[in-house]
C-alpha cells in the first residue's frame, strides 16, 4: 500500500526497464505499481540504448500487508456476560480501538461489557509489523432486560384474594 516508486537514473537516460513476472513495472519509466505486484523479491534491470548498451540491476522487495485478522466468539453480548477477549489469527502485537462507549483494552482487545454503553460498535485491530494493516469486527452490547414487577401489597392474609403481579418491565418472562 506504499506510494508507487519511480527510480532515479544517474547514468544515461532513455533506456528500458525489465523484471521477472509478478512485478508490475512500467518499462519506460521504471515506476513500480506496488498494489498490482505480487509480494516477493525481484531484480529490476535497466538497459541503456546508447552506442554501447549497458545494463545494471537493483533488487526490489514487495512485502505483503500484515495479516490483521481477528474475531470475537460472538457478535453480541449482554451487559452481564463474561468479558470477551478476541482471537487474533493474523499478526499479534497490534492495538485495538473502538468508538466512545465501548470499554476496550487497547493491548488485549478484551471488552468490559458491564462498563460499556449498550450499542453496536466497530472494533479495529491495527498491526504494528513492517507493513501495518487493520481489520474491523462489529460487536453489539445489549442492555439487560427490564425485569421490574410488583404486587399490590407486601403481605397478605391467608383468606385474601390471590394476588397477581403487575409487570412494569418486559413481559413474557417466568416466575
Amino acid at each position: 500500500d506504499d506510494t508507487d516508486p519511480t527510480p532515479t537514473i544517474t547514468g544515461l537516460g532513455g533506456g528500458t526497464f525489465s523484471a521477472g513476472g509478478g512485478l508490475s513495472l512500467n518499462t519506460s519509466t521504471g515506476e513500480i505499481d506496488v498494489s498490482a505486484s505480487t509480494p516477493g523479491t525481484y531484480t529490476v534491470t535497466y538497459t541503456t540504448t546508447g552506442t554501447c548498451p549497458n545494463s545494471s540491476d537493483i533488487s526490489v522487495t514487495i512485502n505483503a500487508l500484515d495479516d490483521a485478522t481477528f474475531n470475537y466468539g460472538a457478535a453480541s453480548y449482554c451487559a452481564d456476560d463474561a468479558d470477551p477477549t478476541p482471537t487474533i489469527t493474523g499478526l499479534g502485537g497490534g492495538a485495538f480501538s473502538a468508538g466512545p462507549g465501548l470499554a476496550i483494552n487497547a493491548s488485549t482487545g478484551a471488552i468490559d461489557v458491564s462498563a460499556s454503553t449498550p450499542g453496536t460498535y466497530t472494533v479495529t485491530y491495527t498491526t504494528s509489523g513492517s507493513c501495518p494493516n487493520s481489520s474491523n469486527v462489529s460487536v453489539t452490547i445489549n442492555a439487560l432486560d427490564d425485569a421490574s414487577f410488583s404486587y399490590s401489597a407486601a403481605s397478605y392474609c391467608i383468606d385474601d384474594t390471590d394476588p397477581t403481579p403487575t409487570i412494569t418491565g418486559l413481559g413474557g418472562g417466568t416466575f
